[in-house]
């Protein structure tokens, strides 16, 4: 019943057989004479007990010996019987047998009663063991069920295992470890350290030194009464429990699933540790953990696998560590389950790529999170995440470093779940490489080529700045619906790029400006959806041919739109489109070089809405080539040659210059205000300014 002691383990053991058996000897051998004398016949009978220990520790098991008992005639009857101090439940294990032991568990004195009998006559002998408190050293494994008494201190020798039994650790017992020794809980092994805080547990070193000794390593244990409650760990953190481990006060779980771990931390101090406070391995888990103090520790207040990050609470103190190490370290993997992580009091360190995938996904507001070198994070298929802070308390995805370019950034795949959010959020220094090849550096990153990685959220009062790419790319897979107020800011590349298909996600409540390009840049494909182009505080840049059609199509007054060499902008198909600036805020196509044929100009066909109109519209240094072989290059085309591409339209009050060809061109069988080359700027273009072709 009582493993984990050898009797030469107890101080204070020193007494070997008690003086009352010599003196139970000594009056055997005269009252033996004396029947010789007289001619007695009953039988003799002495009842002798012999104990190692007549002032042990509490929770020590003393035996108790009538071996040395003296007796004639049959085999003798033992029974032992005691009387116990105020308060205890202690009793003898067998009554009845020859060599028997109990377990002092309170201070006081036991009152032990032998009685001998044989053929009708019978011996009692009684002596009392006065127990009380004491050093006990263990230096062997724990395999059986024991308790940790108050009263004592134990000193821990050696690197000892509770396996297959439960410790039972009473409030206010102070257990210290040598040098290079340590706790492991395994092979469903219990611990159960529940103090007060009148009353709390110590776990500490032989030495007051910071790694003097391993710390407390529970693996392979699941059990749920695993619990440090009102327990301070302190000194330890000497070297890692695992080489998938690093060393720290308490150490949960290694890499294998076999050794997964779990136990309840609450109310307790975790201090001056040679590594971390805490280590928590992907197999381990802390459920209902919280309201600990991390402090002290030379790397920092804890380790933690992103899969066991929600285990850590914004009720706990994760301050006055080293310098520089005030972070709680996030060992990346992947997260597949619904959780929440909270805004501690100090920042998340992130040395590894993170992900989430097939989860409900929280971040609450205040959360900081920094990123080593090349690092990233991954919002992925199946997620449906929540990411919002507050004015007051935004959530910041930085870099350890704040240098442009330090890690990758933020990305979302595959996830086009309706609430995803990102609400006062901050992304910055990221855009380090792109996330895939169909994609370029940036800040936050939206979907890539393929459809199965489509991706929506809705992106709000948010900032993403100082990247060393974009801010922001959207790939043609992904929206942002109802996005806004956002600022994008002192990227190298620019504030945004997206496909034509997303250029309607920007609006005119976002600021785009003080990058170091500013424009928004837009990839040419085609949008088939009604919508409208917002005018923002920078130009659009248009990088290749972009195509609207179908469906209503809108341009706010004071948009701007410059193009690269030989890109265009076509207007086709069924498509109603709305293109009207004001006299003071016109809209300007033109060229990211000022210089005539940069591009190639606007090309309207296979549209015969009557409500097509451009009007204080300006178009220049177009007309780079023709749209087709049936017209002329111009800043801007009307139809072509066959009559499923005529087109319709009312061009007034707008200015066509600088083009390489002609100002207007439109062709036989389209249709145009008849007043057009009269109501309408033309100046400096190399062809004719308005040709209408009957």
């Amino acid at each position: 019943m009582y493993a984990g002691f050898k009797k030469n383990e107890v101080n204070m053991i020193s007494l070997r057989v008690l003086i009352l058996f010599t003196l139970a000897v000594s009056l055997a051998f005269f009252n033996k004479a004396c029947d010789d004398i007289i001619g007695s016949d009953d039988p003799e009978i002495e009842a002798v007990i012999v104990v190692e220990d007549p002032a042990p520790p509490i929770g020590i098991p003393v035996v108790l010996d009538a071996s040395k008992s003296l007796y004639e005639g049959n085999e003798p009857v033992f029974s032992w019987r005691m009387e116990s101090p105020a308060g205890s439940s202690a009793a003898i294990e067998d009554p009845s047998s020859e060599v028997t032991s109990f377990m002092p568990d309170v201070e006081g004195d036991y009152i032990i009663t032998l009685t001998v009998s044989a053929e009708g006559v019978e011996d009692s002998q009684t002596v009392t063991i006065a127990a009380g408190s004491g050093d006990v050293v263990v230096s062997n494994d724990i395999s059986e069920d024991m308790v940790f008494f108050s009263a004592n201190r134990y000193i821990i020798t050696s690197n000892i295992t509770l396996g297959d039994a439960r410790l039972v650790i009473q409030p206010g017992t102070e257990i210290r470890f040598d040098q290079g020794t340590g706790l492991r809980i395994s092979s469903d092994g219990i611990l159960d350290a529940d103090g007060t805080e009148e009353e709390p547990i110590l776990f500490t070193g032989t030495s007051q030194s910071r790694g003097w000794w391993n710390g407390l390593y529970f693996r392979g244990t699941t059990h749920p009464h695993n619990l440090l409650n009102y327990v301070t760990i302190e000194y330890g953190g000497a070297e890692a429990q695992h080489s998938t481990t690093a060393p720290a006060n308490l150490t949960v779980s290694r890499s294998i699933s076999s050794n997964a771990a779990s136990l309840t931390l609450t109310n307790s101090i975790l201090r001056h540790s040679g590594g971390f406070g805490l280590f928590l391995h992907a197999n381990g888990s802390m459920p209902d953990s919280g309201n600990n103090v991390y402090t002290a520790n030379a790397d920092g207040p804890a380790a933690v696998d992103a899969t066991g990050l929600h285990y850590l609470d914004d009720n706990s103190d994760y301050t006055g560590n080293d310098d520089g190490k005030n972070a709680v370290h996030v060992i990346g993997n992947t997260v597949e389950e619904n959780v929440a992580w909270q805004s501690l009091n100090v920042p998340y360190l992130v040395t590894d790529d993170i992900s989430i995938s097939d989860a409900e996904f929280t971040i609450e507001p205040g959360a900081t999170f920094y990123f080593d070198a090349e690092k990233r994070f991954r919002l992925r298929s199946g997620s449906a995440f929540t990411i919002a802070g507050t004015e007051d308390d935004p959530i910041t995805f930085t870099a350890s470093e704040q240098t442009p370019g330090w890690w990758e950034g933020v990305s979302v795949v595959g996830t086009t779940h309706p609430n995803n959010l990102m609400e006062h959020v901050i992304i910055e220094y990221a855009g380090r490489a792109a996330f895939h090849s169909s994609t370029t550096p940036a800040n936050l990153t939206v979907s890539r080529s393929i459809s199965s990685n489509a991706a929506s959220l809705t992106l709000k009062n948010s900032t993403l700045r100082n990247g060393a790419g974009l801010g922001l790319f959207l790939h043609s897979n992904g929206s942002l619906p109802n996005s806004a107020e956002n600022t994008f800011t002192g990227n190298t590349e620019g504030p945004a790029m997206a496909f034509t298909s997303g250029a309607h996600y920007f609006d005119d409540a976002s600021t785009y400006s003080g990058n170091t390009n500013d424009y928004l840049w837009i990839i040419g494909d085609t949008q088939d959806e009604s919508v409208t182009w917002q005018a923002l505080d920078v130009p659009y840049g248009m990088m290749d041919d972009s195509r609207v059609e179908n469906n209503d199509f809108t341009i706010d007054p004071g948009a701007q739109f410059s193009f690269d060499l030989n890109a265009g902008f076509d207007l086709r198909g069924d498509i109603s489109f709305t293109i009207a600036g004001t006299p003071d805020d016109p809209i300007v196509f033109t060229g990211t070089e000022k210089s005539a044929g940069w591009w190639k100009g606007i090309f309207v066909t296979q549209t015969q809405q009557p409500n097509n109109v451009m009007e204080h519209v300006i178009i220049e240094y177009g007309g780079s080539n023709a749209w087709h072989s049936s017209v002329e290059p111009a800043n801007l085309t009307v139809g072509r040659s066959i009559s499923s591409n005529n087109a319709r339209i009312t061009l007034s009050s707008s200015t066509l210059q600088f083009s390489n060809g002609h100002g207007l061109y439109v062709h036989s069988g389209s249709q145009i205000n008849n007043d057009v080359c009269d109501v309408n700027d033309f100046g400096d273009n190399a062809s004719d300014n308005c040709v209408v072709m009957e």
